[in-house]
């Protein structure tokens, strides 16, 4: 997340595709060419196999000598967390309500509050939510 209250919070890209090592790094390049990351910034990475290929290695060197606007090497540095450690990445404490929270609705045989979330709990949970 970006704390320069002149940029946006967060960059994000929809793919219609599942992400792959190749579409990650393209992301993170387009992020990077299109001024969002400040000099000094930390990029936190999890384990996914996309952050820990041949490719996401040069990232490092990458985000650290790219040259910013005044020319000055950016040095972004690259942190990755812990193997096995969920509770250090919010999204992915967000994703484990969200399924919980969708999980109960449909045992209890409540519909979901609304088409997007009922269709989500269908895609995750299958038939039990039909």
């Amino acid at each position: 997340m970006g704390l320069d209250p002149n940029k946006p919070a967060l960059f994000v890209s929809i793919e219609e595709d599942t992400n792959d090592a190749a579409s990650y790094m393209a992301f993170i390049i387009l992020a990077l060419l299109s001024g969002y990351f400040n000099r000094w910034d930390i990029f936190v990475l999890d384990n996914w196999t996309g952050h820990l290929n041949a490719e996401a290695a040069m990232l490092e060197d990458l985000l650290w000598n790219y040259a910013g606007p005044d020319g000055l090497p950016m040095r972004i540095l690259v942190v990755y967390l812990p193997t096995r450690s969920p509770e250090l990445n919010p999204i992915e404490l967000v994703f484990q309500i969200l399924v919980q929270r969708l999980k109960k609705e449909c045992l209890l045989g409540v519909r979901a509050y609304s088409v997007l979330a009922r269709d989500f709990a269908y895609k995750v949970f299958g038939e039990m939510c039909k």
